[in-house]
């Protein structure tokens, strides 16, 4: 089913047409500033991101702030609804990847690579109903996995996540 969904959405994104900066900065930019910590963020000069008003401004966060950095100015670039539509894709899997890794990744970075996913999905969805709806038909597929594996990980001594396991599926 996620599958399904997932392969129509990324054929309706063939056709979402070019999607600005313009367009992009604002929404993409907002969702970032909703992050608990982020509220102080800034674009300045470059168009780079300046996290000195917030809670990543010191050099334990450096490795955070280039993270975001680098996903924002990928996000906010100018390109075709199907390029960011795939890189909203990309976000999903790095994501994925890190926490699996049990790579070192603060909890305010997670949520800021979600809001630049969720700033994009917000423009993209304006361009086609059709995106909208089959977008809102994938997160209800997959969010309850998502809760399932977020209770999963405060459980002591589970370190493998079952949803992974032939028989979880």
């Amino acid at each position: 089913m996620k599958g399904t969904v997932g392969q129509k959405l990324g054929v309706v994104a063939e056709n979402l047409g070019t999607v600005t900066a313009a367009e992009l900065t604002p929404s993409v930019l907002g969702a970032l500033k909703k992050v608990p910590g982020l509220s102080g963020l800034t674009v300045g000069k470059g168009g780079m991101l300046n996290f000195s008003n917030t809670t990543l401004a010191s050099s334990l966060t450096a490795s955070d702030r280039v993270a975001i950095r680098k996903a924002f100015t990928q996000a906010v670039k100018s390109g075709s609804g199907s390029q960011k539509h795939k890189f909203r894709q990309e976000l999903f899997e790095v994501l994925g990847g890190k926490k699996k890794s049990l790579s070192n990744i603060t909890d305010t970075q997670e949520k800021a690579l979600n809001a630049i996913r969720g700033g994009l999905s917000d423009v993209l969805e304006t361009k086609n109903s059709s995106y909208k709806t089959l977008s809102s038909e994938y997160r209800k597929i997959v969010q309850p996995l998502a809760d399932l594996r977020k209770m999963m990980k405060n459980i002591p001594g589970a370190t493998e996540d079952i949803l992974d396991l032939q028989a979880g599926l």
